[in-house]
């Protein structure tokens, strides 16, 4: 008598598909509720540390804050606050303040439009940029 040779099967069987299949299925079902019911975060901007927003309750003025007030504000790290007070103390005076404007922080090394942009809602400098007209009602 022969022993009984082994059929080396290159494809599976018809019972191994069923179960790729089902896990195909299972894994493509997993995916898809992952994309669809993700939470989404509105209202969220990126690089902005909201508690530190939060925090920021009156508005601050770099010509006379402290390292750890400017530190307060959005974007300001403590090497932006240490270049702030570099500068006013290069070139401001007590009567001649440093920074007029809030485009004036632009000659701070490192701070960039986008960074003094959002910078300007907690400063109490005024902005250069004329202020939007409101259209007056008519007072027919």
């Amino acid at each position: 008598m022969t022993p009984p040779t082994s059929r080396l099967r290159l494809w599976p069987t018809r019972r191994h598909q069923a179960g790729m299949l089902i896990l195909l299925a299972l894994w493509g079902g997993a995916l898809a509720y992952l994309y669809f019911h993700r939470p989404v975060r509105l209202g969220e901007t990126p690089g902005v540390d909201l508690q530190r927003v939060e925090q920021v309750r009156e508005r601050i003025d770099p010509n006379t804050a402290s390292a750890a007030s400017l530190q307060r504000l959005p974007m300001i790290g403590p090497e932006h606050a240490a270049a702030i007070i570099r500068y006013r103390e290069a070139h401001g005076s007590a009567s001649r303040p440093a920074f007029r404007y809030v485009e004036d922080l632009d000659a701070v090394r490192g701070l960039g439009p986008e960074t003094i942009r959002r910078l300007a809602e907690f400063t109490n400098l005024p902005s250069r940029a004329a202020p939007a007209t409101v259209p007056q009602p008519d007072s027919r």
